[in-house]
């Protein structure tokens, strides 16, 4: 969860120097991932809908699932290893295009301020 947010963070960092109307966006996009992403409601309630096959692509739900499971004892967060491995694709796919662009345009930041 830790590195997950680190990866968002430095991918939106950067591009909010670049872009100043960029935290409009963040602002409504983070309000919009708070009610999909399963903290208000269970996206895993109905199993077999397409809608809930869609909800679980969020990385989010994830790391809500896996706090659920974990205290709840259903099972560890480990325990379904497509799921797993599919976050650490999406945090490794996040970071390394932070990192990416933060190089690139570290040099330029004080041009952009």
């Amino acid at each position: 969860m830790c590195l997950f947010l680190y990866a968002i963070s430095l991918l939106n960092a950067t591009i909010t120097i670049l872009f100043r109307d960029y935290q409009l966006i963040i602002g409504s996009a983070m309000r919009l991932l708070f009610f999909i992403s399963g903290a208000v409601i269970d996206v895993t309630a109905n199993p077999d809908s397409l809608m809930t096959k869609m909800l679980k692509l969020n990385p989010f739900v994830y790391i809500i699932e896996g706090f659920r499971d974990s205290f709840f004892s259903r099972q560890w967060f480990f325990a379904e290893p497509w799921w797993t491995a599919y976050f650490w694709g999406i945090t490794l796919l996040v970071l390394g295009v932070g990192s990416l662009l933060h190089l690139r345009f570290k040099d330029r930041f004080m041009d952009y301020l």
